[in-house]
């Protein structure tokens, strides 16, 4: 007889943050739904399938089982597990009081990402320095209990993927240097949207020197990225705020509505009022 999922934890001790706000239009950006800290009692049990998520597992004390597609694999401390909850698996405590922490996340990117993983071994990954994953759930922890920053949390989880590659891969085309670790993050937690000049000038390095060290880890230019990153903002403001084309103009970097326009020209048909139309009326909302 199949065993019934039962999510036995230590409530005292257990930490959780659920039904986190989502971007409404998904292929925008990585977003966190949910993520947590938690003591697992000896019969907690969860069986998963089809449920279109990603999910990161980290043992920090304990041990879990976790049976991917039929295999199994043990895990213990300092062991951190990365699954797309589509694939049937199942995951329960080997002692009693395991402690994990655990991020639900999704996002345009996510499955390249996952695969990017995967190419370069199993689904459970040893080794990975529990202060990564301490640094990027209090991150997650703070932005949760100001404004709710969505973007924040999104360059938390772009941070912990990167670390998570680099401790898996030995190639060196998924390796990322800590500078360019640095501009990603620097980029996603600044408003209006930095210039390449503006990044150059933050770091004290050349915008050529910048530039070129950009290109060679990321295989695009800092500005194609920058453009990218202005319009996945100015799409979430439409969707998720009220404000006017104008303010939100300026709020990814551009001194005129004018230049929103052509930013959106590039990715598309839809003027940024017909953006907001059309993904505001597929949601439901009015």
């Amino acid at each position: 007889m199949k065993k019934k999922n039962n999510v036995s934890i230590d409530r005292v001790r257990s930490q959780g943050f659920s039904f986190l706000p989502e971007p409404k239009e998904k292929s925008v950006t990585y977003y966190v739904t949910s993520f947590g800290h938690e003591y697992l009692n000896m019969d907690y049990y969860i069986d998963r399938k089809d449920n279109d998520l990603f999910m990161i597992n980290y043992v920090v004390s304990g041990s879990l089982s976790m049976v991917i597609e039929g295999r199994q694999t043990v895990m213990r401390a300092g062991d951190a597990c990365f699954l797309n909850l589509m694939t049937p698996s199942t995951m329960f405590p080997l002692e009693d009081e395991t402690e994990i922490y655990f991020f639900h996340c999704m996002g345009c990117e996510m499955r390249n990402i996952y695969n990017i993983f995967l190419k370069n071994g199993e689904n459970v990954l040893h080794g990975l320095p529990r202060d990564t994953i301490v640094a990027a759930y209090d991150s997650l922890v703070r932005s949760c209990t100001g404004d709710n920053d969505l973007y924040n949390r999104s360059a938390t989880l772009y941070s912990l993927l990167m670390e998570i590659l680099s401790v898996r891969s030995r190639d060196a085309t998924v390796q990322r240097s800590e500078f360019v670790k640095k501009i990603v993050f620097y980029i996603w937690s600044t408003f209006p949207t930095p210039s390449p000049r503006e990044i150059a000038d933050h770091f004290g390095y050349s915008p050529t020197y910048t530039e070129k060290s950009f290109k060679k880890d990321m295989r695009q230019s800092l500005g194609s990225y920058l453009l990218r990153k202005r319009y996945e903002q100015a799409c979430q403001c439409l969707i998720d705020t009220n404000m006017t084309v104008g303010e939100i103009a300026y709020h990814v970097g551009y001194s005129t509505p004018q230049g929103l326009n052509v930013l959106f020209s590039k990715f598309g048909d839809l003027t940024p009022l017909a953006f907001r139309k059309k993904f505001r009326s597929s949601s439901g909302e009015r």
